[in-house]
């Protein structure tokens, strides 16, 4: 499988900052899911698999987009499924991360479908 992440979009180049046009993007996608702090992962991870604690993965959803701070390799990548103990990736990463890589702070914007389910879109993500 292969992928790319068409856009990459910083607030101010601070983590978690929401940019000024974040409510205009809320309003017109529909909604946002914001990862509001760097998650530590565990060990044992894949190209496709990294391991979370298991309060840690409420923090995810299926379709967010995340960035995968491994030192020297930052990789932003959608989420595929979120397992017991993981998070799955959509498009594996070039390399099996390092035990305890960060996940960083960000927000995925999403447009609802008809049934008011979420259809995440991979649009924008902001750190």
């Amino acid at each position: 499988m292969s992928g790319t992440i068409p856009v990459e979009y910083k607030a101010n180049s601070t983590a978690g900052v929401a940019p000024r046009s974040d409510v205009l993007l809320e309003s017109l996608m529909g909604g946002k899911h914001q990862l509001a702090t760097q998650v530590m992962s565990l060990t044992g991870h894949t190209t496709t698999k990294i391991y979370i604690d298991t309060p840690d993965l409420a923090l995810f959803k299926k379709g967010m987009i995340v960035k995968v701070l491994e030192a020297g390799a930052h990789a932003v990548r959608p989420v595929k499924a979120i397992g017991v103990d993981h998070i799955e990736l959509a498009v594996a990463l070039d390399s099996v991360p390092s035990d305890g890589v960060l996940i960083e702070k960000a927000t995925t914007y999403y447009a609802l479908d008809d049934q008011t389910q979420r259809s995440w879109i991979i649009l924008l993500l902001y750190w």
